[in-house]
């Protein structure tokens, strides 16, 4: 089956349309156990592999997805066939370490600090690194702007668009 893997802070979603049969599912990373890289096989059509191991009795709405469950009630689900494989497992185990460290360490602050509460998972995750796994930049730049002026630039590219060219 071919489609799509979607990434997010708190899922993996896969969803895939093959000749109008549609196939979607998620589970959350918080449900994920291990994540490992297989290497390439007969089965896998020559391609590394990236398999999820979901923790016992979770994720089971998504087991039309699965691979396969074991006897402990664990599904798994298989991945493979990335535009570029190394990059997308570094991003992938990137993203399960920092979440299930994430994890580990609010319970361990919840712990040392009774009832105080830790709604923000951010002030957890500013503390952790990723280790080994290298993470691509993203920049922002925010620049205040008159409203006048910015109407007065979209008027005149309105009115005169050779102009700009």
């Amino acid at each position: 089956l071919q489609g799509r893997l979607f990434l997010s802070t708190r899922i993996v979603g896969f969803y895939a349309n093959l000749f109008g049969h549609k196939t979607k599912f998620f589970f959350l990373w918080d449900d994920v156990e291990e994540v490992e890289v297989l290497p390439p096989s007969f089965t896998t059509v020559g391609t590394p592999s990236l398999v999820f191991m979901l923790k016992s009795g979770r994720g089971l709405d998504a087991k039309n997805g699965a691979k396969s469950q074991d006897k402990e009630g664990r599904l798994k689900f298989q991945f493979h066939s990335f535009a570029s494989f190394n990059k997308a497992s570094r991003t992938i185990i990137g993203l399960w370490k920092t979440k299930s460290s994430a994890i580990e360490q609010r319970a361990k602050l919840e712990e040392d600090h009774g009832d105080e509460s830790y709604d923000d998972l951010d002030d957890v995750q500013s503390m952790l690194s990723i280790g080994d796994v290298t993470l691509s930049k993203e920049y922002t730049v925010e620049h205040p702007i008159d409203v006048r002026s910015l109407l007065l630039l979209l008027s005149s590219v309105l009115l005169y668009p050779t102009d700009i060219l």
